[in-house]
């Protein structure tokens, strides 16, 4: 098997997950000639060993499979994997990390020889010594081939069910969360593929989740500007995540920061791959979750306009997928039960939540503003310290606007607020903007900064509005 030799097409839009510009080394890679006996004569290997693998190199592929059935095949990855630790030469550690995927993937004893080997080589780690050799690697960021092709291997093994340490979890988490911060397409595709694969594994599950950083960089992968390959793979990885109804649950306010922008590709988007997996994570995150956090989460979904994207999926049969179609049946049933008892304030404190503002009804609604100011401060204030992270928002000057404009109608709903917002440093984010570069940031920040500093906002306010408008 030659990896990204195939003659089907990629979908359009799409790069083919099967051709990768890291992983089409592996052809002239496979070419490397190694020399086994200057190995021996450097004394990383002993002659007889020499001798061994260098006749298995030789073999067919045929021949390989037969020798690792019948010639004690454990000992060929003791070589392999002995020399894998002490080799510097990069063209090497190269060769050898193919062979050793190649072997795996193409014969079903490999992998289980591979660890009983590794655990033979480090008998004081037992089974769990294999990952050792493959999490290291990691490491040489000098080298994307020889670190991602050891990220396959750890996937292998994770689907292979074999125990691993949290300190190699945590190692490859902080190893894919460099790689969507830090690598090129192709490397981010080839990360998402692999964490795709070991978010299989509830350990790794509750390990991502708890992540210091890996959540918050997920966002800026659900992008629906990115990459079309890019999108579903990280749609895919969300959507692996969420099969554990007790991992759902421990998502809390992280998981908005991924729905809003599930929900803005859903509505966009018209390949039929990319709209099977956002419809299917969206249906998960509101049937494995409790009944509030479900209303709370298909609030968001209609603020985003989800339930007539889902309704022309199952009605208008634009796509001939079964399982598209069932699942966009229970997110349309599950969004319709939520428009019953949906509220303004419903909406806002999803909106909040979403990690983007823009200029809904309840902003602007007296009513909503005289009925629902004081929830802002339930929880020791966890709503206004939601709505006050804006003010410190770069690069999204809407949102700026809308919640400078908020902290202000807080203010005048309720003036006992001022010595709140000063605590939280509200205040001075909100003056510090009437220099913003943006001028409706500019403008609401004249107008909130009035209602801040006096309790005749009335008055004073239609004249503050007129004196800014005629500046504008």
């Amino acid at each position: 098997m030659v990896v990204g030799q195939n003659d089907t097409p990629a979908p359009t839009g799409y790069d083919d997950p099967r051709r990768n510009a890291i992983l089409e080394a592996a052809g002239s890679i496979r070419q490397t000639k190694v020399a086994w006996d200057a190995y021996a004569e450097g004394l990383m290997i002993d002659a007889a060993s020499a001798q061994k693998i260098k006749a298995f190199d030789r073999a067919s592929a045929e021949e390989k499979a037969q020798l690792l059935r019948d010639d004690n095949g454990e000992e060929y990855f003791k070589i392999i994997l002995g020399l894998f630790v002490k080799v510097n030469k990069v063209d090497t550690l190269r060769y050898l990390i193919t062979m050793l995927d190649d072997l795996v993937a193409e014969n079903d004893v490999a992998l289980p020889l591979m660890i009983k080997a590794a655990a033979s080589l480090d008998q004081g780690s037992g089974p769990q010594a294999v990952w050792l050799y493959f999490v290291k690697p990691l490491e040489k960021r000098d080298d994307s081939y020889l670190s991602h092709q050891c990220a396959r291997m750890v996937a292998r093994l994770v689907l292979a069910e074999q125990n691993v340490d949290e300190s190699s979890i945590k190692h490859f988490l902080d190893w894919c969360n460099d790689q969507f911060t830090t690598a090129d397409r192709p490397g981010v595709l080839l990360a998402l593929t692999s964490l795709s694969r070991v978010l299989r594994r509830d350990s790794f599950r509750w390990a991502f989740i708890k992540h210091t950083k890996l959540p918050s960089t997920f966002k800026t992968l659900l992008n629906p500007e990115a990459n079309l390959q890019q999108l579903y793979q990280a749609l895919l990885c969300l959507w692996v995540l969420t099969f554990n109804a007790e991992v759902v649950e421990q998502l809390n306010d992280m998981v908005h920061g991924w729905l809003a922008p599930t929900c803005d590709v859903l509505v966009e988007a018209g390949k039929e791959k990319l709209v099977r997996m956002a419809v299917a994570f969206l249906k998960n995150m509101l049937i494995k979750s409790s009944r509030t956090t479900s209303h709370e989460y298909a609030t968001l979904m209609i603020s985003h306009k989800v339930l007539p994207r889902v309704k022309a999926i199952v009605h208008q049969k634009q796509y001939t997928d079964e399982e598209l179609l069932a699942d966009a049946e229970i997110v349309e049933q599950q969004l319709k039960m939520a428009m019953d008892t949906l509220s303004s304030y419903d909406e806002y404190v999803a909106e909040l939540k979403s990690g983007k503002l823009e200029w809904s009804p309840a902003h602007r609604s007296e009513r909503f503003w005289r009925e629902s100011v004081t929830k802002l401060n339930d929880n020791n204030y966890a709503l206004l310290k939601l709505l006050i992270a804006y003010l410190k928002e770069e690069g999204d000057s809407q949102s700026v606007a809308v919640a400078v404009h908020d902290v202000g109608e807080y203010v005048r709903h309720y003036p006992y607020g001022k010595r709140a917002l000063e605590e939280l440093g509200a205040k001075a984010l909100v003056m510090a903007h009437m220099a913003h570069e943006d001028s409706q940031v500019r403008y609401e920040s004249l107008i909130a900064v009035q209602k801040l500093m006096t309790d005749q906002w009335e008055f004073l306010g239609e004249q503050t509005k007129k004196a800014a408008q005629g500046r504008q």
